[in-house]
């Protein structure tokens, strides 16, 4: 929970506020440097809760808020001298929830939506496909599965039930087996009673 402090930040709730204060104090042995929105350094007061937008400049791999979701006021900035660095970094963990491409080349945005895999994706924004009802919104992996939103979020929650119905004659189950399949690859001529298959289930039953 964030409370608007103006300049000075978010107040969050004391659940919340711990686990940012655990993802910055973990900086390991490298000297991770940590720049907050409001100036140099930030803010680890547990009695006012209170935390700008803080960046953490090269974390390595190993530090907890490069391997866990962040819901908070962090943003690990990671360099790269060329894209090719940017991607396999993204193909080189878990599927995110969400991916966001900022460039002004349309061509490069398309590239690298193309050779990576996310539950969604923006293009020069961040999180704006998570508000449009029309699209499909979910993870992939270890991000999620299912999609809600739009015409996929009723395929989501909505039962395609395949049925079966029994025919009276014995081809229909001799024809699973393997040594029809020749057979089956070939035009039948179809008798009245299998055509019934073809009509709808309510005109098959009795």
């Amino acid at each position: 929970m964030l409370t608007p402090l103006g300049d000075g930040g978010e107040r969050l709730d004391e659940a919340a506020f711990r686990p940012m204060i655990d993802f910055l104090l973990e900086r390991g042995a490298d000297g991770v440097f940590i720049f907050g929105t409001t100036g140099e350094g930030v803010n680890l007061d547990p009695d006012e809760r209170q935390l700008p937008m803080s960046l953490v400049i090269d974390p390595p791999a190993d530090l907890a808020l490069m391997q866990e979701e962040i819901f908070g006021p962090i943003l690990p900035v990671k360099a790269y001298d060329v894209l090719e660095e940017a991607i396999d970094h993204v193909n080189g963990g878990e599927r995110p929830l969400a991916l966001y491409v900022f460039a002004k080349d349309d061509a490069v945005a398309a590239d690298v939506l193309r050779r990576t895999m996310s539950g969604g994706a923006c293009v020069n924004a961040a999180a704006v496909h998570g508000a449009l009802p029309s699209l499909p919104f979910g993870g992939t992996g270890q991000s999620g599965s299912g999609r809600h939103h739009g015409i996929e979020g009723f395929r989501e929650f909505s039962n395609l039930r395949g049925v079966f119905v029994r025919g009276d004659k014995l081809q229909l189950y001799l024809g699973m087996k393997q040594e029809y399949a020749q057979q089956l690859a070939s035009p039948v001529t179809r008798s009245s009673e299998d055509a019934c298959f073809d009509q709808s289930l309510a005109h098959c039953l009795p």
